[in-house]
């Protein structure tokens, strides 16, 4: 009876003891992972400022998109870049609706890009800013609790060790809000560009049809309720490199065959500038009647 307690009375110990360590090693990866948003991530990040622009602006020439539109337009004449990177067409249709509750839009750029079709995208649950939110979230004083910032802990802390112990981010956010990056795709050795744009062609296959046919129709209904409003509205299909244009094939025609019939439906134009970095005739792309955009440097 009394060996019997004995082995009860260590086994519990023993769970007791490795509840502990694993206790005290989540409280520790908690801690750090502050530690790195507090001191690393957040003094740098475009996201606070993004907010504000969309906070405070009451420009009615906008443009809305993720990261094609963010840093492939570089906003003037008026025009304000309310695009963010990573965000589908949910977030596009919220912000057209929220910012033009309560003003006239104007000349109105929407991205019209295949990959706004990817399965990752489409999966993802679409969620407002929760600066806007009715009801915010309760606060923990924690910035780690950020679904946001959560979702992309383990790129931080990937990039923090790469980078020796320290990032570094060289992003320039405009007035208007476009985001500014160094770098070109074009330096890569060609075969280093080919794998790079197979692995981004991969990541941008469509969704199921039934999922692609439900954003479709939400995209849409972005569109007439901004045409029915009197905008000036043009979709813009943005440049890519040829090599990704090359991964892609003929797997996004579809798609860019939806946002034609769109523009041909509604009256709104259309500027289908993905191979502007490959075509040197596209010195500058017009994007809408009074506005050119010069051609970028030939990113993916």
């Amino acid at each position: 009876m009394h060996s019997f307690t004995f082995s009860f009375d260590n086994k519990n110990k023993a769970v007791f003891r490795m509840l502990s360590a694993f206790a005290g090693t989540l409280a520790i990866a908690v801690l750090a992972s502050e530690a790195l948003l507090r001191t690393q991530v957040l003094p740098q990040d475009s996201y606070a400022s993004h907010v504000s622009i969309l906070e405070t602006t009451d420009r009615s020439d906008v443009a809305f998109g993720d990261s094609r539109t963010a840093r492939g337009f570089v906003a003037g004449e008026g025009f304000v870049n309310l695009a963010f990177p990573s965000e589908g067409i949910s977030h596009m249709a919220w912000k057209v609706e929220r910012h033009f509750a309560e003003r006239q839009p104007g000349r109105v750029i929407l991205q019209a890009d295949p990959h706004l079709f990817a399965a990752y995208r489409l999966n993802r649950r679409f969620e407002p800013y929760p600066e806007f939110s009715a009801e915010p979230a309760a606060a923990t004083g924690l910035f780690v609790t950020d679904p946001r910032h959560r979702a992309r802990l383990p790129g931080y802390w990937t990039r923090f060790v790469e980078n020796g112990f320290s990032l570094e981010s060289k992003v320039i956010q405009t007035p208007d809000g476009a985001l500014l990056s160094p770098g070109d795709f074009s330096d890569l050795d060609p075969r280093a560009q080919m794998l790079q744009a197979k692995k981004r062609a991969i990541t941008h296959r469509a969704g199921p049809s039934q999922q692609v046919m439900t954003a479709q129709a939400e995209y849409s209904k972005m569109l007439d309720a901004l045409v029915e409003r009197g905008a000036d509205v043009c979709l813009v299909s943005y440049p890519v490199s040829q090599p990704y244009l090359d991964a892609v094939g003929y797997a996004s025609q579809g798609h860019i065959r939806f946002f034609k019939g769109e523009s041909q439906r509604t009256g709104a134009r259309y500027v289908d500038a993905r191979s502007a970095v490959s075509n040197p005739s596209f010195s500058a792309i017009p994007i809408t009647s009074t506005l050119k955009v010069q051609r970028p440097s030939p990113e993916l």
